[in-house]
């Protein structure tokens, strides 16, 4: 049995190049700088465009993608496939994202996974039960959630946005109240990603008045995947699960992607999680020991690969009532801003701050 884990992003495993550039050099002091590209993000940078206004995206990773994250399995083998060991997938909602979410179906991108999971539950006695959980269409990718950032990376590229691979180590605010990102000039800045990760970024100049991005607790997941040779859990897409020390979530990746592999992808419970931060691949025995006793195996066979991935910061404790936050050319967004965090709320959250931060740029008032 082979092993795999990661405790940062995930690298690259897309099913198509996204463009990038090297290292980020010094940009023009107008540019607006977005910080992070998920999907909040990339989202931003579009509608900074679209408000004609010149923008660098800057990600430490070799790929877009932020907490889309992929792992592959089969490296080096003719099954070598990518698995969803991020998001879960997809929910259109709002008629915006749903618009687009039907431009990424007809260009085969994405689509409709399931409506019904299961409900597993598990009481103090270990007697498991689960019953069908309806609820509203989930969406997949046939080439992994990381498709959707890659196209819409591509489309940007082709706009003269592409994305830098660069390691953001400051942002701050000097005394007259100018922006920089490592020391370069700019208009205005983007933080996409998860606050307790932005606060980290932010100089003296900027504490103050992101003091309170410091309130809100998060909590961590590790993924944990595993790959067999046939599958031996009874056919299901998902399930949520209760009552489990261990496991939240698990899906069977190859009903979720189309192609039938023998693949699980389970989410750890937040204190299996805080339990093995500091050794993710620690969590794969419990998880696969769970996943077992769930699924009606009593013991799951040995897997022939498997892997782990941590989120330190998987979801927010409590939503937010405000989509993002725009404070003097100062921006954060990402899918914790909001009531429902998710794929489709990261989306809205940096279109919403994007629309906002042009007009403020062009001189009119902030959008509410």
């Amino acid at each position: 049995m082979s092993t795999s884990t990661s405790a940062g992003p995930p690298a690259s495993s897309a099913p198509r190049p996204s463009p990038r550039s090297g290292d980020a050099p010094a940009w023009d002091a107008g540019a607006v700088v977005v910080v992070g590209a998920g999907i909040a993000g990339l989202a931003c940078a579009r509608s900074l465009r679209d408000g004609g206004l010149d923008v660098v995206v800057l990600d430490r990773g070799r790929s877009p993608g932020g907490r889309l994250g992929l792992r592959r399995t089969g490296k080096g083998t003719d099954a070598e496939r990518v698995v969803d060991v991020g998001a879960s997938y997809a929910v259109p909602r709002a008629t915006s994202f749903t618009a687009l979410a039907e431009s990424w179906r007809a260009r085969g991108v994405t689509g409709p996974w399931t409506d019904t999971l299961l409900a597993v539950s598990r009481d103090d006695g270990g007697r498991v039960t689960s019953t069908p959980k309806p609820g509203p269409v989930r969406w997949s990718a046939p080439g992994g959630l990381r498709s959707l950032t890659d196209d819409l990376a591509e489309a940007l590229a082709g706009d003269g946005v592409p994305v830098r691979e660069h390691d953001v180590r400051r942002v701050d605010r000097d005394a007259a109240g100018a922006l920089s990102v490592d020391g370069h000039p700019c208009r205005a800045v983007v933080l996409a990603m998860p606050e307790p990760q932005a606060v980290r970024l932010v100089g003296p100049g900027l504490s103050e008045e992101t003091a309170d991005l410091r309130d809100r607790a998060w909590t961590p997941v590790i993924t944990v995947w595993a790959r067999w040779d046939e599958a031996w859990w009874p056919a299901m897409d998902g399930a949520f699960v209760s009552g489990s020390p261990a496991v939240e979530f698990v899906a069977d990746d190859g009903r979720r992607r189309g192609d039938g592999a023998p693949v699980l992808v389970a989410h750890s419970t937040p204190q299996l999680a805080r339990d093995h931060l500091g050794d993710p691949p620690a969590a794969v025995a419990p998880v696969l020991a769970e996943l077992g006793a769930l699924l009606g195996r009593g013991e799951a066979p040995a897997p022939v690969e498997t892997g782990a991935q941590r989120w330190t910061f998987a979801r927010p404790d409590g939503g937010r009532p405000e989509t993002s936050r725009l404070s003097r050319g100062l921006g954060v967004c990402g899918d914790g801003w909001g009531e429902r965090p998710g794929v489709e709320q990261a989306w809205l959250s940096g279109t919403e701050l994007g629309g906002r931060l042009a007009a403020e740029v062009a001189g009119a008032s902030p959008r509410t």
